[in-house]
């Protein structure tokens, strides 16, 4: 879970980095937000499998 969560900083502080060397941060932001989104939404399946593995072996 902590990989997604640094590839979602990093994918920020290169957009960042891409939008400041380029002065068009929109530009760096088009081509780095699909990373970053992808890394969430894999975090978000990975914690939602851990939650229900839990709940059944409480039963």
């Amino acid at each position: 879970m902590k990989l997604f969560g640094t590839l979602i900083t990093a994918s920020s502080l290169t957009s960042f980095a891409v939008g400041y060397v380029t002065e068009d941060i929109f530009n760096s932001l088009a081509i780095y937000s699909p990373l970053a989104i992808t890394s969430w939404a894999i975090t978000e399946w990975f914690n939602d499998r851990k939650i229900r593995k839990q709940l059944l072996e409480e039963k």
